[in-house]
């Protein structure tokens, strides 16, 4: 038996090339609540960075006063096209990246939706200066002009010129912004907070206040609720929604046990084990899955060792026999390959079983080599062996790993040890 190394993490959906592993019966979507508030400067992270506008008008046109010098003007988009577009015209994405992306610009260059938060940066009778545009109007007489606080260096900083140093304090601001997917539009408000860096200036021994500004949301998404007669809260931070793809999420559960948890991992509530998909900010909610028990077998399908183009399910709807079993292999793995004369001989003899393969490899022809040595004619699927042990599908710790199905997939038998399936086929 070979001991499996990377941290085992049970998804729902999940594609290795073109393999697809789905949650045996229950998903469902849970809706969110936006928390606003207060959130404590340390708790945000200030994610988000403003790139200087290229594409300024004159400065007269932002209604701006005339007593203001050394202005500058940056913004943050909430478009994806126009904020990876910004990473590309500033050097942040390289132009390969950014065509392969295949972003088209077109109607999302307008400035005349609110999918951009622009600041600006100056002086004010000598005074450094910072005016956010909230409103999205692109017009700064309407707001506040924050001054900012005289810069001091403490004594436990290390002093370099490409370190950037926080503010003591940030700026909160309640904003409604467009977020702009595939041509469609999608309001949202949220509040963010807004801070200023600064750099240490070696040649004049002090900080120096940078011409962009930083966000961060200031804003959590909640939910409260029951799972099975057990009340539950969950929490997770608000982002833009590319931001989203493996954010952590707070569980807290009735005897007030609480977890950070990332996308796709597990957690119990009661005999059942749930994960949490995906997070969809967009419409305020998150698709919570069901995993029922550790004796449930996921759903599952994939590429046929023999020909890639023949897709093989092992499916809870297609019950045509007794029992399943399927055993998870690799030909890399001596102690699988030695047993597979053994399983050979167990398929001949029990022709009211269906038999399936797992084949995990780097390459399909390592399985199909090891298939036609030892003559195994029945139905394998082939696993990529990185992806199989970075997402672990089925909750596989070892190989070989064999298991026994009855109805709906559930686990009879799960074991590494061929002589209990042996075992448990001769007794029924």
């Amino acid at each position: 038996m070979i001991m499996k190394y990377s941290t085992t993490i049970v998804i729902t959906y999940l594609l290795l090339n073109t393999v697809n592993v789905a949650a045996q019966k229950d998903a469902r979507w849970l809706n969110l609540y936006q928390d606003t508030t207060f959130i404590l400067k340390d708790k945000i992270s200030f994610a988000q960075a403003s790139y200087i506008k290229q594409d300024i008008r004159n400065i007269d046109d932002y209604g701006v006063s005339p007593e203001l010098k050394e202005v500058s003007v940056s913004s943050i988009s909430f478009s994806l096209e126009l904020s990876r577009f910004n990473d590309f015209i500033n050097q942040k994405l390289d132009s390969s990246k950014f065509f392969k992306y295949g972003y088209e610009l077109g109607s999302y260059s307008r400035s005349d939706h609110k999918w951009q938060l622009c600041g600006l940066r100056g002086k004010l009778y000598g005074r450094e200066i910072l005016i956010i545009d909230s409103n999205m109007n692109l017009d700064f007489s309407d707001e506040e002009i924050i001054t900012l606080p005289e810069l001091m260096f403490k004594p436990d900083w290390p002093k370099g010129e490409k370190i950037i140093y926080p503010m003591d304090t940030c700026y909160y601001y309640d904003i409604e912004y467009e977020h702009l997917v595939d041509f469609f539009i999608y309001p949202r408000k949220a509040k963010v907070a807004v801070q200023v860096f600064s750099k240490f200036n070696t040649r004049t021994n002090k900080l120096e206040y940078l011409d962009c500004f930083k966000i961060g949301f200031a804003s959590r998404l909640k939910h409260n609720g029951f799972i099975q007669g057990d009340s539950i809260e969950m929490e997770t931070k608000d982002a833009l929604p590319w931001e989203n793809k493996s954010v952590k999420i707070k569980v807290k559960l009735s005897d007030n046990t609480t977890s950070t948890i990332n996308q796709k991992d597990k957690f119990k509530v009661q005999d059942n084990f749930y994960s949490i998909d995906s997070i969809d900010i967009i419409n305020n909610r998150l698709l919570l899955i069901n995993h029922h028990t550790e004796n449930t077998f996921f759903s599952i399908s994939g590429p046929s060792v023999k020909d890639n183009s023949e897709i093989i399910s092992i499916d809870t709807m297609s019950v045509n026999e007794v029992y399943k079993f399927v055993h998870v292999w690799g030909s890399w793995c001596v102690p699988c390959r030695k047993k597979l004369p053994e399983i050979a001989a167990l398929y001949k003899s029990f022709k009211s079983v269906d038999f399936y393969g797992l084949c995990t490899d780097v390459t399909n022809e390592k399985c199909q080599n090891v298939m036609r040595e030892n003559n195994i004619t029945w139905k394998n699927i082939f696993f990529d062996l990185k992806e199989f042990e970075k997402h672990d599908p089925i909750n596989v710790h070892s190989w070989p790993t064999y298991f026994i199905l009855g109805k709906d997939n559930f686990i009879l038998l799960k074991t590494s040890d061929f002589e209990d399936v042996k075992r448990f086929l001769n007794e029924k």
